[in-house]
């Protein structure tokens, strides 16, 4: 495949990523605002439960498109692992594979 190609693919999977996880972050927040709600509201019940359902299932969905684009990058890079140290404190690291070209990271901890 042609690296051209690739990093095309890459730019436009996490462009929808980024609006993805913006879905995931607004949904979630809209979620508990809901279920926050006082009794009050009562006389709605049948309606609140129904938008709860309905605002779960979006974000189910929103988090698998979001893994599926995030699956698609990694399946479509031709992978160059390469092996590092990273320090965690200034006393600690840890070796890390990630690859050159997408950074997707295998993490070697030990």
């Amino acid at each position: 495949m042609c690296i051209e190609y690739y990093l095309l693919c890459k730019k436009k999977y996490e462009t929808l990523i980024n609006e993805i996880s913006n879905l995931i972050f607004e949904t979630e927040f809209f979620l508990n605002e809901l279920e926050e709600l006082p009794d009050c509201i009562q006389e709605n019940e049948l309606t609140l439960v129904n938008d709860i359902t309905y605002y779960k299932s979006k974000l189910k969905h929103y988090i698998e498109l979001k893994n599926i684009c995030i699956n698609k990058i990694r399946v479509l890079c031709q992978h160059e692992f390469e092996t590092d140290y990273i320090d965690i404190t200034p006393e600690r690291s840890e070796r890390i594979t990630y690859c050159k070209i997408c950074e997707y990271t295998i993490s070697n901890s030990k």
